[in-house]
């Protein structure tokens, strides 16, 4: 699921106990708020610029005028707002983004095809990028990004902020030891299942902006994933249901209720609850749920599992079985 949704492999990470080489997980991180940033547009803000030349479309700066034109030499000094794409937000990604490129980790830019476009696009948007203004570019970044739209670019800042001031997590060394890192599986599996389901569901969130209402402008009610004609909605559950009397009654009839309030929001009479399979074959359950209003059809509730395999010869076979059931899942949604 790392793989997926960071780009990390967790059986080839580049790092040792050493003192001169630690492993900067903070580096992994960076695809993923990059992505999430990007896919929100490439950030743009009003700067201003110093210009003197015999274009004038700003504020006539009479000071520097006198101090750079006289004797009148035909150009004028002045100063104007422009909307850009070359800030120091972007050019603070852009020197993250080359810091990278000199490091262990190079590899983690050119890792999937989406990430290339990303850097790519960082990269067209600041031309005037330069090595050796990266403290300037760090200090005007201790302002935080507060923006409405761009608001995947305030974590990221805070990442790129982190990584070029070198704040790696380190382990082995007595003043600042780690014993691991802490993952919210619930949300990496939800994630996971964003990349699979892309160009079939959208993802929803509740810190992306989207706002859908239960009730008149209150109760707010976000489904995980939303089929593109807006017809089935679909709901994450890292939890084995095929075993949910495990989980006792009322979790289960939570879930079912929660579902069944989905389906009724968005008008759709199909929902898919997506979990983890044991290992072994994974077929869907479909739940039709009951209604005494003759014709009336309540809808269905599908139960699929992906398949995860438990028996297989190294890294590589687990991914080589992954990508066969990953298809398979995806061929059993029917939209």
């Amino acid at each position: 699921m790392l793989r997926q949704v960071a780009s990390v492999n967790l059986f080839n990470l580049r790092h040792t106990t050493d003192d001169d080489r630690v492993f900067d997980f903070l580096i992994y991180l960076f695809p993923l708020y990059l992505k999430k940033a990007v896919n929100q547009g490439i950030y743009k803000k009003y700067i201003v610029k110093r210009c003197n030349d015999t274009h004038v479309r700003g504020v006539i700066d009479v000071n520097r005028h006198i101090k750079y034109n006289e004797p009148f030499n035909g150009r004028v000094a002045y100063t104007t707002k422009e909307h850009s794409y070359d800030n120091e937000v972007t050019q603070l990604i852009r020197h993250t983004v080359e810091f990278i490129r000199k490091s262990n980790y190079s590899t983690i830019l050119t890792m999937d095809t989406d990430m290339q476009q990303a850097v790519s696009q960082i990269v067209s948007a600041t031309p005037a990028y330069l090595p050796n203004e990266r403290q300037t570019i760090i200090n005007k970044n201790l302002r935080p990004v507060v923006h409405p739209y761009y608001n995947n670019y305030f974590p990221l800042q805070k990442l790129c902020l982190q990584i070029l001031r070198h704040e790696e997590l380190k382990y082995g060394q007595t003043e600042n030891e780690i014993y691991g890192v802490l993952i919210d599986a619930a949300w990496l599996w939800e994630e996971y299942l964003s990349v699979l389901l892309k160009g079939r569901f959208n993802h929803y969130m509740k810190d992306k902006g989207n706002r859908f209402y239960l009730f008149e402008n209150f109760q707010q009610i976000i489904p995980d994933y939303l089929s593109i004609d807006g017809k089935t909605v679909a709901d994450a559950k890292y939890i084995p249901l095929d075993k949910q009397n495990s989980y006792g009654k009322e979790k289960a009839t939570a879930i079912y209720y929660k579902t069944i309030t989905y389906m009724y929001r968005f008008c759709t009479n199909r929902a898919y609850l997506f979990y983890p399979h044991p290992d072994r074959d994974a077929q869907p359950t479909f739940l039709k749920i009951k209604t005494d209003l003759e014709g009336i059809n309540g809808g269905t509730i599908i139960k699929l599992g992906l398949r995860i395999p438990s028996v297989c010869d190294g890294f590589t076979d687990f991914c080589s079985q992954m990508n066969k059931y990953e298809q398979k899942f995806i061929n059993q949604i029917q939209l």
